[in-house]
């Protein structure tokens, strides 16, 4: 009992060690994104180039409120919800958001997105294309078709992975495809069947005016990514 209660401690301890020299790894990670982030936006506000990452928070976050910035002011603005790098796009704009409102405006944000909303509720501004209920939806949509007797025929870790760029007109319909890394021709003809079953998405625009866009997706050609994605 005694021994088994001090092996339990050891690695209590251990575990614990282990924890705070990953926590200690992360911070010092986190320490070299945000010098980097501030020395390239210092580099940027040096050359005049005005840039700044926002959390994307609500409706007037839009892409109408990107290329009113871009447009009127020659601001690049990079919404975003959450990714790998959020460390170095906080860091960046710690930096560049201060010197915008200085030269712009304290206020520039404020009443771009009240621009960009009321543009929008108009149907004048820009919308990105959007599958029915959303990205997930499409993906799903995808593996819900895909051929389970194909899918047995790739097993091994090697699976093939394409990509896929999909091409929509105007009007939401999906009228080509370009598909990379992928040189089988059975996996090639099941994405181009898949792809001719795809509903219509809703059309970009700009301006209020409908556009061609594009959507680009990777698929798994693994009956587990089936399970997994296909509800």
């Amino acid at each position: 009992m005694k021994i088994n209660y001090f092996i339990q401690i050891i690695v209590l301890l251990l575990t614990t060690i282990l924890i705070s020299q990953n926590s200690s790894e992360n911070r010092n990670l986190d320490s070299l994104f945000c010098v980097e982030a501030k020395t390239k936006a210092n580099s940027d506000l040096k050359n005049g180039d005005y840039k700044a990452y926002l959390i994307k928070k609500d409706k007037g976050h839009s892409k109408t409120f990107e290329r009113i910035l871009q447009e009127e002011y020659g601001i690049k603005i990079l919404l975003y919800q959450s990714c790998f790098e959020e460390v170095f796009l906080e860091c960046y704009s710690e930096i560049s958001v201060p010197i915008i409102k200085a030269k712009f405006g304290k206020n520039i944000f404020e009443e771009t997105k009240l621009k960009a909303i009321k543009l929008d509720e108009s149907g004048k501004g820009e919308r990105r294309v959007k599958f029915p209920n959303g990205r997930q939806e499409l993906i799903s949509f995808i593996y819900c078709h895909l051929d389970d007797k194909l899918l047995k025929q790739y097993k091994s870790k090697n699976y093939p992975i394409p990509k896929i760029t999909l091409y929509i007109s105007e009007k939401g319909k999906v009228y080509d495809q370009n598909i990379e890394f992928c040189d089988d021709e059975i996996i090639i003809n099941e994405i181009k069947r898949i792809v001719g079953l795809i509903p219509k998405f809703e059309y970009a625009t700009t301006n209020g005016k409908p556009i061609k866009s594009k959507e680009h997706l990777s698929i798994h050609f693994h009956k587990k990514w089936k399970r997994k994605t296909c509800r």
